[in-house]
This record gives structure tokens, C-alpha cells and sequence, in this order.
């Protein structure tokens, strides 16, 4: 997870916090647990806002997972996902602040942005 600086500073790990990845196939059922329409273009996905409790999370069949100090985060899914920044997982609610659609390997990388150009998110490929 990098957090991008658009004053000039260089890229930092974006620690803390977690990520959410929400299978393809409960894409509906999200919209309608969070009370709102999909976004019309996927653009608007990097900026989209929802907030998600425990109970949510378990009926769409998604994961969250930490996100370390050090931005590294492990997700034990493969498969087309919505993935998704949630900068402060208290237990209170899980508010996710942008996401992008992936298609996680079944091993490798995904490297995640977030800065003014929003939250994104794709699979590295190995040099």
C-alpha cells in the first residue's frame, strides 16, 4: 500500500488500517448492504465511500485484511475482487475510502495507491 504525495514529496507506505476484498459475485449484494448504487463508471470507483459492519462482511463472503507498518498486506483470495482501502478498521465499522476491480493471482504482488487521483489497485508483474 503507497500513499502518494501530489507536493512533491516522494511515495510512502500508507500503514495501518486494512484492505477489503469483496468477491465479483457479491458486487450487488455490497451495493445494497451499503445503500447505494454501483458507480456508473468505474473511474468512480477510486473515490467511492461506504461503510461496511462485521455482519457485512461475513454475508458477502469477503476478507479483510491488516495492513502491516511497513504497507504490506496479504490477501488469501484469488479470483476477480472488488478491493477496497479501509484506513482505520475499528470495530466499530469498517469505512471503506476507495477501491478498484483486481483479479488476484493465485500468488504474486498487487501494489495499491491512494492520493489525489484516488485509491488503485493491479497486480505487479514479476521483472
Amino acid at each position: 500500500m503507497i500513499l502518494l504525495d501530489d507536493t512533491g514529496l516522494p511515495p510512502s507506505a500508507d500503514s495501518g488500517g486494512a484492505m477489503l476484498a469483496v468477491p465479483e459475485a457479491s458486487l450487488r449484494v455490497l451495493w445494497q448492504a451499503v445503500g447505494t448504487e454501483a458507480p456508473e463508471r468505474e473511474h468512480d470507483l477510486a473515490y467511492t465511500r461506504f461503510v461496511l459492519d462485521a455482519g457485512d462482511v461475513a454475508d458477502l463472503d469477503a476478507a479483510v485484511v491488516p495492513v502491516d507498518d511497513r504497507g504490506h498486506f496479504r490477501i488469501p483470495r484469488s479470483g476477480p475482487h472488488l478491493l477496497c482501502r479501509i484506513p482505520d478498521s475499528s470495530e466499530t465499522g469498517r469505512g471503506a475510502r476507495g477501491c478498484d476491480l483486481v483479479d488476484l493471482p493465485e500468488s504474486g504482488a498487487v501494489e495499491a495507491t491512494f492520493g489525489e487521483g484516488g485509491f488503485h489497485a493491479g497486480v505487479v508483474e514479476p521483472d
